[in-house]
């Protein structure tokens, strides 16, 4: 796991608290009109479950869109980012019990909620293709972002 400097700050300033998996967000594989396997979570870019994506369709960025959840139910960053962390864990264990040959990163964000915004979670994951990053999962990546940001590489 790679994380940024304030990201760091908030992992050792709150200590982990009990909530239950959510269901809700297990992954799904899907195959587009060439064969090319992608997976999806919950309301993938508002597409129905039985949608058939089309063979030019670039399946990384639609992961990137498509499999974005927004945490947002507490207005304690602490809980919050502790329901980002489970649902990052619940992920990684399904990714590699479920699709092991496949890599992935997933992406968690903590919006701190400033200016009115109420804070949030934000997480997202995406296949790595042909060794291909959305986001380079390196220090120097994670350390451009102006909120605290981590990656998880799973299956590499």
């Amino acid at each position: 796991m790679i994380c940024n400097a304030s990201m760091y700050r908030l992992l050792c300033d709150y200590p982990a608290i009990s909530t239950p998996m959510m269901a809700a967000y297990r992954i799904c594989k899907r195959r587009n009109v060439a064969g090319a396997p992608y997976w999806r979570v919950a309301d993938f870019c508002g597409m129905d479950a039985a949608a058939v994506l089309s063979a030019d369709a670039d399946l990384t960025a639609l992961e990137w869109d498509g499999n974005e959840v927004m945490l947002d139910m507490a207005d304690s960053i602490p809980v919050l980012l502790n329901a980002g962390l489970l649902l990052l864990y619940q992920w990684k264990e399904q990714m590699t019990r479920d699709f092991p040959e496949t890599p992935f990163d997933i992406l968690v964000s903590v919006d701190e909620g400033k200016d009115g915004v109420s804070p949030s979670v934000t997480l997202r994951f995406y296949a790595v293709r042909g060794g291909m990053h959305y986001v380079e999962p390196t220090q120097e990546a994670m350390d451009g972002f102006a909120q605290p940001v981590l990656i998880q590489q799973v299956n590499q």
